[in-house]
Order: C-alpha cells, then sequence, then structure tokens
C-alpha cells in the first residue's frame, strides 16, 4: 500500500515577509514529511481594507505569496476573509471556503488523503469541514489557544464539533489535552505529542559557560520567560512584579526570549516599561 498523502492546514506557518511565523508547526511536519508525501496550505486572513490599516500598523498581515518552496516541500497560501475582532465565529467557515480550491486540486492530483491541522480554532474547524466536503479524515493538533476559546460560549462549540468531527486529536501538553476530555472528548482519541527539540541545533552548555556569555554572575537568580513578544504572553506583567520579586530574590536577573510574531511587537514597550 502506498504511503498517504499528508496536507498541513494552518494559518501560522513561515513564508518569505514572515519568517519566524508558526516555527514549531513547521518543524515537527516536516520532520513527518521526511517519512510520508507532505504538503502544506496556509490560509492568510484578508479583508478588502487592509493595506489602508497598514499606514496605521505597519506591521500588520504583511500577506504571503501564493506559493513557495520550502526544503522542497510545496507551500499554498490562500486567502480568507477574515475582518479584524469581528465576526470571529464564521473564521473556520470562512477558512474552509478559502482553502477549498486549493485542496481540492490536491485531491484531484492524488495528493491528498490525510488533512493534519493545526489549532483547534479556526483550523481545526476548518479542517473537519473540509475532510467533509472531500472525504479524507482529519487530524487536529492543540497548541494552546483552546483553553481560552473554550471559555467562549460559541467558539466553544465550533471547538467541541471540530474535535468531535475529527479521526485523531494530538495536544503537545497533558493541560491541554485535560481542555479536549472536558470538552467530553474520548479519552482514547487524545494523545498527547509534545514538541521536539532539535539537538543539532540547540544543545545544553555548561552552566558557568552560559552565564559567562550572557554576562550574569554564576550564583544570580535567572528567571527566564519565552515566546512572541506580544500582549497575551504577558511579559509586562511579570515586569511590573519584578521589584516584589527582587526583594524576595535579591540580584534577580530577568531573561525575555522571543521576537515578533503576526500579531505584533512589544519589544519597545517592554523597554520602555523596564
Amino acid at each position: 500500500m502506498a504511503d498517504p498523502h499528508v496536507v498541513v492546514l494552518s494559518s501560522l506557518f513561515p513564508s518569505e515577509r514572515q519568517p519566524m511565523a508558526g516555527l514549531f508547526v513547521r518543524e515537527r511536519m516536516f520532520r513527518v514529511g521526511a517519512q510520508l508525501p507532505l504538503a502544506v496550505v496556509a490560509p492568510t486572513p484578508w479583508f478588502p481594507l487592509q493595506g489602508l490599516l497598514r499606514r496605521v500598523r505597519p506591521g500588520f498581515r504583511p500577506g504571503a505569496p501564493r506559493h513557495e518552496t520550502q526544503r522542497g516541500f510545496d507551500v499554498w497560501y490562500p486567502r480568507f476573509l477574515s475582518v479584524p475582532g469581528v465576526l470571529k465565529r464564521f473564521d473556520g467557515w470562512l477558512m474552509a471556503l478559502g482553502a477549498l480550491p486549493a485542496l481540492w486540486r490536491l485531491r484531484r492530483a492524488g495528493r491528498l488523503d490525510l488533512i493534519d491541522a493545526h489549532f483547534g480554532y479556526p483550523d481545526g474547524h476548518a479542517a473537519t469541514l473540509l475532510g467533509r466536503w472531500l472525504g479524507v479524515p482529519v487530524a487536529i493538533t492543540l497548541r494552546g489557544t483552546e483553553p481560552r476559546q473554550a471559555r467562549d460560549a460559541v467558539l466553544r462549540r465550533r471547538l467541541r464539533t471540530a474535535l468531535v468531527r475529527a479521526t485523531r486529536v494530538f495536544a503537545v501538553s497533558e493541560s491541554l489535552r485535560q481542555v479536549a476530555l472536558g470538552l467530553g472528548i474520548a479519552a482514547d482519541k487524545v494523545r498527547v505529542v509534545g514538541n521536539g527539540v532539535d539537538l543539532h541545533r540547540f544543545r545544553a552548555l555548561p552552566r558557568a559557560q552560559a552565564r559567562h556569555a550572557l554576562g550574569l554572575g554564576l550564583d544570580a537568580p535567572v528567571l527566564v520567560s519565552v515566546g512572541g513578544l506580544v500582549e497575551r504572553k504577558g511579559f509586562h506583567r511579570v515586569i511590573e512584579l519584578l521589584p516584589a520579586l527582587r526583594q524576595r530574590h535579591p540580584g534577580l536577573v530577568y531573561l525575555v526570549v522571543g521576537g515578533p510574531g503576526p500579531e505584533g511587537d512589544m519589544s519597545e514597550a517592554l523597554h520602555r516599561q523596564v
């Protein structure tokens, strides 16, 4: 039997214009692509006036090319209608409609046997709609936005519907698996598969060497936060608490590891806050 052709569906995926977006999705799935035939469809949010909005917010939705080839894999970036801040309950449907032509072409070419979606909503919801329309199974990976969505009455229903319809659900942590179970998803359907580490790129250094490279004292207490420099990650809240933390831990050093993302870049605001 021939290997199944996998199509990754993720609205967060690197491109020439947004090289840091969704690297964690690409790193995992391109390794899957070393074992199975794989292509990527990365729907890109769009609305007619976003060019005007970029005059006020230059980094807002920089867009993407129609197609790229990354490490030998095809990546398509179809647009879907998404108005900032409104109609979020329809994003799954709109994403599915925007992505349908690309997936239809892949299906007709014999390059689609499974849709692998990342994030439960809207991507997972869109994937299950596409799976029904095209007659293919769907896997969904929960990546961290789901707890907040599960507290919203409308999005909770969309999220639960997607997970019920999916053939398999993966979660990058046990806490996210518990979110799925709390939505009534069968325990044997949800599996934890944590994010991996590329040991050729990242490796541990001797403690003294690492601290010297960063200009840190050998005994200085260190607090590290890692993530995209956007408001919802909460770096500004940690900075607000630093005076109190330093009273309890004299000499505490706070390190932030991250960079700008599709939602913006708080680096200047964080520098001013410090």
